[in-house]
């Protein structure tokens, strides 16, 4: 890759972004990290909205490109060089894979069965706030801050619908079931090599004992539970999930990012 290092906007404690930065170090890409805080509410910025409409980590700068969908960010990451697996894993189930795994919500998850839903819930409204007050600010940009506001609020109503947590769950297992059911043959889930299937799906891993479900989910299939105690063994897992392991790194993301909310809520600037 000539010319400047894509730039890559992320934050450690979150669902998506642990997608796309593992497969960049998978890959070997040279990129330049840089954390967008959206707890606080810091990729609500005009700056960053003009970026990506989305508001959301991660986001990847490539040139004059941006690319900010995490399975978008994986795919681009695999074709910048020999593809992970070469020869020796089934393309096409990637392909299908990497779809399905994409459109389970880790986040709904987390929020639904997890003692994180309390923590969204204030982060969210926040955020609604911020949106609420930049559309005043920048009269340009107030349908993206309207729709942005508008999405945020029927994600606090998400983990209240217990069909959809259900559904959510269900989903969840029957990709379990089918991880359990391929690695029963091969070493990973596209074949005996490490590819971008087994990327996507980590994340999705780490999510169950987060939320205290990895007896039910994870140790209740052999396969599965041997196949993730491989993965924790690589280093990109390390630099993915380091911070969310160490209880010290986790404070020093969080706290901040609760001091400015409840600066905004003492002094209502939002």
């Amino acid at each position: 890759m000539a010319g400047a290092l894509p730039v890559f906007y992320t934050y450690p404690l979150a669902f998506n972004p642990a997608k796309a930065k593992i497969a960049l170090d998978e890959c070997n890409i040279k990129y330049v990290e840089k954390k967008i805080d959206i707890l606080s509410g810091q990729s609500l910025e005009p700056w960053f909205l003009k970026l990506n409409p989305g508001a959301w980590a991660p986001t990847l700068v490539v040139g004059e490109n941006v690319i900010c969908e995490s399975a978008e960010i994986v795919k681009w990451a695999d074709a910048q060089g020999t593809p992970l697996g070469g020869d020796k894993v089934d393309r096409q189930f990637i392909d299908q894979w990497v779809q399905k795994v994409d459109n389970w919500d880790g986040n709904l998850f987390a929020a639904a069965f997890g003692p994180a839903g309390g923590v969204l819930k204030i982060t969210t409204e926040h955020k609604i706030k911020i949106c609420e007050a930049q559309a005043k600010r920048n009269p340009d940009l107030a349908e993206l801050y309207q729709k942005k506001a508008a999405a945020m609020k029927a994600q606090i109503e998400e983990p209240n619908d217990k069909a959809k947590c259900e559904a959510n769950k269900a989903q969840l297992i029957s990709l379990l079931d089918e991880a359990e059911s391929r690695l029963a043959t091969t070493s990973y889930l596209a074949g005996e090599e490490y590819s971008i299937a087994d990327v996507i799906f980590t994340p999705c891993l780490y999510r169950i004992p987060q939320v205290k479900l990895d007896k039910e989910l994870i140790e209740s299939r052999n396969n599965v539970q041997k196949y993730w105690a491989s993965l924790k063994k690589r280093p990109s897992y390390k630099k993915a999930f380091g911070v969310s392991e160490s209880p010290l790194s986790t404070a020093s993301t969080v706290i901040p990012a609760f001091g400015k909310i409840l600066l905004s809520k003492i002094t209502k600037k939002y």
